[in-house]
Protein backbone atom coordinates (compact mmCIF):
# COMPACT_ATOMS: atom_id res chain seq x y z
CA UNK A 1 0.00 0.00 0.00
CA UNK A 2 1.44 3.17 -1.06
CA UNK A 3 0.22 6.31 0.79
CA UNK A 4 -0.80 5.31 4.50
CA UNK A 5 -3.27 7.36 6.32
CA UNK A 6 -6.61 6.63 8.29
CA UNK A 7 -8.37 6.62 5.12
CA UNK A 8 -6.37 3.77 3.27
CA UNK A 9 -5.77 2.00 6.29
CA UNK A 10 -9.73 1.67 7.25
CA UNK A 11 -10.91 1.19 3.37
CA UNK A 12 -8.52 -1.75 3.38
CA UNK A 13 -10.00 -2.99 6.28
CA UNK A 14 -13.80 -2.47 5.83
CA UNK A 15 -13.14 -3.94 1.95
CA UNK A 16 -12.01 -6.81 3.09
CA UNK A 17 -14.84 -7.35 5.80
CA UNK A 18 -16.98 -6.33 3.08
CA UNK A 19 -16.50 -9.79 1.32
CA UNK A 20 -15.85 -11.89 4.12
CA UNK A 21 -11.94 -11.97 4.24
CA UNK A 22 -11.56 -11.29 7.94
CA UNK A 23 -8.33 -13.21 8.15
CA UNK A 24 -6.36 -10.31 5.62
CA UNK A 25 -8.91 -7.73 7.29
CA UNK A 26 -7.52 -8.55 10.44
CA UNK A 27 -3.39 -9.26 8.62
CA UNK A 28 -4.09 -5.58 7.77
CA UNK A 29 -5.08 -4.13 11.00
CA UNK A 30 -2.68 -5.94 12.64
CA UNK A 31 0.02 -3.95 10.08
CA UNK A 32 -1.95 -0.93 10.81
CA UNK A 33 -0.86 -1.14 15.32
CA UNK A 34 2.50 -2.05 13.97
CA UNK A 35 3.09 1.26 11.68
CA UNK A 36 2.02 3.03 14.87
CA UNK A 37 -2.03 3.91 13.88
CA UNK A 38 -4.28 4.94 16.77
CA UNK A 39 -7.60 2.61 18.04
CA UNK A 40 -9.69 5.43 17.60
CA UNK A 41 -9.16 5.30 13.48
CA UNK A 42 -10.57 1.90 13.76
CA UNK A 43 -13.48 2.64 16.46
CA UNK A 44 -14.31 5.22 14.11
CA UNK A 45 -14.40 2.87 11.01
CA UNK A 46 -16.69 0.31 12.52
CA UNK A 47 -19.12 3.68 13.51
CA UNK A 48 -19.10 4.71 10.43
CA UNK A 49 -20.14 1.50 8.82
CA UNK A 50 -23.09 1.13 11.43
CA UNK A 51 -21.49 -1.37 13.57
CA UNK A 52 -21.92 0.69 16.93
CA UNK A 53 -21.37 -2.75 19.27
CA UNK A 54 -18.29 -3.52 17.74
CA UNK A 55 -16.78 0.40 18.19
CA UNK A 56 -18.08 -0.33 21.90
CA UNK A 57 -16.44 -3.77 22.39
CA UNK A 58 -12.94 -2.36 20.71
CA UNK A 59 -13.13 0.58 23.02
CA UNK A 60 -14.01 -1.76 26.17
CA UNK A 61 -11.13 -4.25 25.27
CA UNK A 62 -7.97 -1.16 25.74
CA UNK A 63 -6.56 -0.54 29.34
CA UNK A 64 -5.12 2.87 28.39
CA UNK A 65 -7.53 5.31 26.63
CA UNK A 66 -6.63 8.57 25.64
CA UNK A 67 -8.76 11.72 24.72
CA UNK A 68 -9.26 10.64 21.22
CA UNK A 69 -10.10 7.27 22.28
CA UNK A 70 -13.40 8.50 23.99
CA UNK A 71 -13.77 11.36 22.06
CA UNK A 72 -14.09 8.91 18.41
CA UNK A 73 -16.40 6.39 20.93
CA UNK A 74 -18.56 9.22 22.36
CA UNK A 75 -19.35 10.34 19.12
CA UNK A 76 -20.31 7.12 18.04
CA UNK A 77 -22.82 7.12 20.30
CA UNK A 78 -24.19 10.56 19.40
CA UNK A 79 -24.22 9.46 15.78
CA UNK A 80 -26.14 6.52 16.38
CA UNK A 81 -28.50 8.09 18.11
CA UNK A 82 -27.41 6.98 22.02
CA UNK A 83 -27.60 10.31 23.80
CA UNK A 84 -27.89 9.15 27.09
CA UNK A 85 -24.63 6.44 26.38
CA UNK A 86 -22.58 9.41 25.19
CA UNK A 87 -23.46 11.53 28.17
CA UNK A 88 -22.55 8.65 30.30
CA UNK A 89 -19.39 7.48 28.59
CA UNK A 90 -18.42 11.97 29.22
CA UNK A 91 -18.87 11.25 32.89
CA UNK A 92 -16.94 8.12 32.84
CA UNK A 93 -14.32 9.54 31.28
CA UNK A 94 -14.26 12.74 33.59
CA UNK A 95 -14.31 10.38 36.59
CA UNK A 96 -11.10 8.81 35.34
CA UNK A 97 -9.25 12.06 34.94
CA UNK A 98 -9.17 12.36 31.53
CA UNK A 99 -9.38 15.94 30.51
CA UNK A 100 -12.14 16.99 27.73
CA UNK A 101 -10.28 19.06 24.69
CA UNK A 102 -11.60 21.27 21.81
CA UNK A 103 -13.18 17.96 19.69
CA UNK A 104 -14.67 16.87 22.98
CA UNK A 105 -16.54 19.97 23.52
CA UNK A 106 -18.13 20.28 20.06
CA UNK A 107 -19.37 16.28 20.31
CA UNK A 108 -20.82 17.44 23.63
CA UNK A 109 -22.53 20.49 22.29
CA UNK A 110 -23.88 18.88 19.30
CA UNK A 111 -25.76 16.32 22.11
CA UNK A 112 -27.27 19.71 23.60
CA UNK A 113 -28.39 20.92 19.98
CA UNK A 114 -29.96 17.37 19.23
CA UNK A 115 -31.70 17.35 22.87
Amino acid sequence: MGLRNAVSWNAMITGYLDVGECKKALDIFSQMLIDGFRFNALVNMYSKTGSLRSSCDLFGSIGTRDVALWNSTISAYVESGFIEDAMSLFAEMRFEGIKADERTIAIISRVFRLA
